[in-house]
C-alpha cells in the first residue's frame, strides 16, 4: 500500500468568508501519515487536557449550576455592580417594594464557610400571603409579600434551560419556626415562570437539606452580550464571550416568617450527566471525540494555602470555600475536586494526573495515597474513604507535587514527599504502580531550568531515593511553529541529557501545558507544531 496523506486546505485569511476566497488565498498542505514500522511510538497520552479553578474553568466540567453556592463571594461585594454579590447571587440586599421581607447577609454560624442568607418576611397577614399567585406578571426580583433570592449562575449570564428536562437539587435551610419556600425555574427575559416546587422547613433551629426536583415547562433561549455591561459581569477578553440566557433559579418566601438558606445546588439530571458522576455529558464526550487521553486537575490554584486534599472529602456540601490565587477575595468552591475528578477520569477510561500543593506535608500526601488506594477493610485512611461514601479504591496513578514551582522551592521537598508516598504505597500492597511529577516549570523556560545548578541537586535527590524510573518532570510551553523548529524545541533534548548524565535517564519529561493563550486558528498551527516536535 502506497502512502497514506492526509490534505489540508488552510485558508490565509483572518475569517472565513466564503465570498472573499479565492484561489490564491488558498494553502495546500499534505502530511504524509504513513506508518514506519521502526520509528518511535508515540505515547498514547499525548493528547491530554488541562483544567483547573483558574477563572472559574470548573463551570465548564461540573453540572452544578449555581455560582457561588454558599455566599462566600460576598467578600467581593465592593468591586461588583451594586445589586450583587460574588458572581452568581442578586438580590442579597434588597427588601420588597412594600418594605414587608428582606434578605439580609449573616455572618458566622453557616452550614458551610462563613456566610449564609436569612430571607424573613413579616407585616403580612397569613391569609394574604398564602393568595399570592405567581403569574407571567410576576416581578423575580421586586414583589410585594414576595422576597426572592434569585441566580443566574456565572457572571449572571443565566441559564439556557431545557423544557421538559428534569433538574435536581438542594438546599440547607434553618428556621426556629416551621415556614414554607418554594424553588423555581423562571425565564426572566419574559419574566415567565417555568417549574415550582415547594420547600418546607421543619422549625428545629438546625440546618436541614431539603431535596426539590424541578422540571421546565419551555426551553430558555440566549443571545449574545456585551462584555464590561451591567447587569452582567462578562469581563473584556479577546478569548472570551459573553452570553445572557434567560433561564434563573429562585428561592423565594412568600408567607410570614424567617429562614437562613446555605449550599445551594441545582443540576441536570441523569440526560446531561457523564455516566454517575458530577460531570456533565457534553464537554467530556468532546474530549473523548478529540481522542483526549489524559486529564489533569492543576495549574496556579494549587498554591493556594486553602488548596489541601483533606479539605476536599466528605459531604461535598458542607465542604468550605477557599480563596483561589485568581480572585484572594472570592470563594473558590471545594465541590468538585481531586475525588470528583478521579471518578470521572475512572468512568471516561482517562489517566489521571492530580496536582498536590506543595505546602502539603510528606504524612498528608502519604495519607491522600492510602485515602485513595487503601482497602477499605484493612487501612484506616481505606477505612475513613468508605466512611465518605466510597467503598472501591480509586485509580490513582498520577500524582504531581507543585505547579510552575521555582527549582530551589522543590529541592529537599519533592524526594521527601514522594518517598513518604512510595512508602504507603508498598505497605498496602501497591509498590511501584505511582508516578511522582516534578512540578517545575515557572516561567515556561526550559533553558533556565536545565541551567539552574538546582536542578542538578534535585536530580541526585531523586537518584538518592532510586525513583528514577517514577519521575516526571512537568515542562509548561508556549507552543510556535517557529520555537517547533528549533533545533532542541523547548530544551527538551538538554534536559534529557542532563537526566542521562546524573543518572536519571529513566525519568520522563511530560509536557502538562501548552499556554498559547488565545483561541484563534493559529493556535490549531501551533499546538500542532509543538505536538510534532514533542513526538
Amino acid at each position: 500500500m502506497g502512502p497514506r496523506t492526509l490534505v489540508i486546505i488552510a485558508l490565509a485569511a483572518n475569517s472565513f468568508d466564503a465570498a472573499s476566497v479565492t484561489a490564491s488565498t488558498q494553502v495546500r498542505l499534505v502530511v504524509d501519515t504513513e506508518h514506519t514500522p521502526d520509528a518511535d511510538v508515540v505515547s498514547p497520552l499525548l493528547d491530554g487536557c488541562h483544567f483547573s479553578t483558574l477563572n472559574h474553568q470548573l463551570f465548564a466540567i461540573w453540572a452544578q449550576m449555581v455560582t457561588d453556592e454558599s455566599f462566600e463571594q460576598v467578600a467581593n461585594l465592593e468591586t461588583k455592580h451594586p445589586q450583587y454579590a460574588g458572581n452568581g447571587w442578586a438580590n442579597l440586599t434588597s427588601a420588597t417594594s412594600s418594605g414587608k421581607g428582606e434578605v439580609s447577609l449573616r455572618f458566622g454560624d453557616a452550614f458551610s464557610g462563613n456566610v449564609s442568607a436569612t430571607m424573613t418576611m413579616a407585616g403580612t397577614s397569613a391569609s394574604s400571603a398564602s393568595s399570592t399567585s405567581w403569574t407571567s406578571s410576576t416581578s423575580v426580583l421586586d414583589v410585594s409579600n414576595r422576597v426572592a433570592l434569585v441566580n443566574r449562575g456565572l457572571y449572571h449570564q443565566g441559564y439556557a434551560l431545557r423544557g421538559g428536562a428534569g433538574y435536581s437539587g438542594y438546599v440547607y435551610l434553618r428556621c426556629n419556626e416551621p415556614v414554607d419556600l418554594v424553588a423555581e425555574l423562571v425565564d426572566q427575559q419574559g419574566n415567565t415562570p417555568l417549574a415550582r416546587a415547594q420547600l418546607s422547613c421543619p422549625g428545629v433551629g438546625e440546618w436541614t437539606q431539603v431535596q426539590f426536583t424541578l422540571t421546565p415547562s419551555a426551553s430558555t433561549a440566549c443571545g449574545n452580550f456585551p462584555t464590561d455591561t451591567p447587569p452582567l459581569d462578562c469581563i473584556s477578553d479577546p478569548n472570551d464571550g459573553c452570553l445572557r440566557c434567560g433561564g434563573s433559579f429562585v428561592l423565594a418566601l412568600e408567607q410570614p416568617g424567617s429562614v437562613d438558606v446555605d449550599a445551594a445546588y441545582l443540576a441536570p439530571d441523569e440526560w446531561a450527566r457523564f455516566g454517575n458522576t458530577e460531570a456533565r455529558r457534553e464537554p467530556v464526550e468532546a474530549l473523548l471525540a478529540m481522542g483526549v487521553k489524559s486529564l489533569r486537575f492543576g495549574g496556579t490554584f494549587a498554591w493556594q494555602a486553602g488548596y489541601l486534599w483533606k479539605e476536599f472529602r466528605g459531604l461535598r456540601p458542607a465542604r468550605e470555600a477557599y480563596s483561589a490565587f485568581h480572585d484572594p477575595k472570592e470563594g473558590a468552591s471545594r465541590g468538585f475536586g481531586f475525588f470528583e475528578v478521579l471518578e470521572l477520569c475512572q468512568e471516561a477510561e482517562l489517566t489521571c494526573i492530580l496536582t498536590m500543593n506543595i505546602l502539603e506535608t510528606p504524612d498528608d500526601l502519604a495519607d491522600f495515597v492510602e485515602y485513595s488506594l487503601g482497602d477499605a477493610a484493612s487501612t484506616s485512611w481505606g477505612a475513613t474513604r468508605a466512611d465518605d461514601g466510597r467503598n472501591a479504591p480509586y485509580g490513582l496513578t498520577h500524582i504531581q507535587l507543585g505547579n510552575e514551582q521555582y527549582v530551589e522551592d522543590l529541592v529537599g521537598t519533592f524526594v521527601k514527599a514522594a518517598a513518604a508516598m512510595e512508602a504507603r504505597a508498598t505497605l498496602i500492597g501497591l509498590p511501584g504502580v505511582l508516578r511522582y511529577i516534578v512540578g517545575t516549570g515557572r516561567a515556561s523556560d526550559g533553558p533556565a531550568i536545565v541551567a539552574d545548578a538546582n536542578t542538578t541537586v534535585l536530580i541526585d535527590e531523586i537518584v538518592a531515593a532510586g525513583l528514577c524510573s517514577q519521575t516526571l518532570f512537568d515542562w509548561h510551553i508556549v507552543p510556535s511553529a517557529a520555537a517547533a523548529a528549533a533545533p532542541d524545541a523547548y530544551a527538551l533534548g538538554e534536559m534529557a541529557e542532563l537526566l542521562q548524565a546524573r543518572g536519571c535517564g529513566e525519568a520522563r519529561l511530560a509536557v502538562l501545558e501548552e499556554n498559547q493563550c488565545d483561541n484563534f486558528f493559529t493556535r490549531a498551527l501551533d499546538d500542532a507544531s509543538a505536538a510534532a516536535a514533542i513526538a
